[in-house]
């Protein structure tokens, strides 16, 4: 029998590292409301209150209508907003009149940055409601200049380009002090071998590659530097050796933590495909021993990656 249990346990687990699935997961928690409105007012760049909120029962989706300082008292912007907190859709409720928006903040980031022209990087992009239509406002840095491109949020027309005024543009780290930060790394004498804006996971960072200048053991490393903040996003490179992958036990002992009731463990392996270490912990409950769980944690920081719980029977 148990040996049964772990066969199917066993191609279910192969199933999940090779495709993501998840078949009988674990419900995700719900948005709350607050969370919502909270996300949907990051997409839009002028001041906004609330105007109403929606969800369908047993659906995972919020959409959050805004109502925007300085325009027209009968229309809103709308957003739609999904269970994992990501905007999904964005549109105009023009008096009355639902308007999806054909083009979605990251077709508008990409179009903004081809209108803008080379080297430039978008910092913000946001709805901003005119009399006549919806629109994308994107802002994007290149150095030490700011440039802001205006589209429809229907068509992706360029409406305008203009350089936003002094008291909405956002402070860059310089070239220099981000090479700085990045020098203060290192142990050994630097040399920057270069230095540009560009993103990283969404955000607009300083990228420095470093060298050790003259004799001795070579070394490079590579840094990844918030152009705001100056907070080192990434790090790689000789003095950034690869962290020690979880133990076993400690993997066991997470994947416990997680569940919260007392199981035995089935099965607990490392898998390195794809260049990135995962453990694969497989526990059985005690008290219903039908009722198997499988977590997926990172190899480098324990982080629960999946559960998969199975029902055998």
């Amino acid at each position: 029998m148990i040996r049964r249990i772990t066969a199917t346990v066993s191609l279910l687990v192969s199933l999940l590292l090779l495709s993501g699935l998840a078949v009988a997961a674990a419900p995700a928690r719900a948005l709350s409301r607050s969370a919502a409105i909270e996300v949907a007012q990051k997409e839009v760049a002028r001041p906004t209150e609330v105007a109403a909120t929606s969800h369908v029962t047993g659906s995972d989706r919020w959409t959050v209508s805004l109502r925007q300082e300085g325009a027209r008292p009968e229309d809103r912007v709308y957003i739609a907003v999904d269970g994992s907190g990501r905007a999904v859709e964005w549109g105009w409720l023009d008096a009355g009149k639902l308007k999806p928006a054909a083009i979605s903040k990251a077709q508008a980031l990409t179009l903004a940055k081809n209108f803008a022209g080379y080297g430039y990087h978008p910092l913000s992009a946001g709805l901003v409601l005119t009399p006549d239509t919806l629109t994308w406002e994107v802002t994007l840095a290149r150095s030490g200049s700011r440039y802001q491109v205006t589209l429809d949020a229907f068509t992706g027309k360029l409406i305008g380009r203009n350089t936003p005024p002094a008291d909405e543009e956002p402070v860059l780290l310089s070239r220099a002090a981000a090479v700085a930060i990045a020098r203060a790394q290192v142990s050994y004498p630097a040399q920057v071998d270069a230095a540009a804006l560009t993103t990283y996971r969404g955000k607009l960072v300083w990228q420095v590659k470093l060298s050790r200048s003259g004799l001795g053991i070579p070394n490079s490393d590579v840094f990844y530097i918030d152009a705001h903040t100056g907070s080192v996003l990434a790090h790689s490179g000789t003095e950034n050796p690869a962290p020690v992958p979880l133990s076993q036990d400690r993997a066991v002992a997470l994947a416990k933590e997680q569940l919260g009731v007392p199981a035995e463990v089935a099965n607990a392996r490392l898998d390195t495909a794809g260049g990135q270490g995962k453990w694969v912990v497989t526990l059985y409950e005690k008290e219903q021993p039908t009722c198997w769980h499988i977590f997926v944690l990172s190899a480098a920081d324990g982080k629960v990656l999946q559960h998969l719980r199975v029902y055998i029977g």
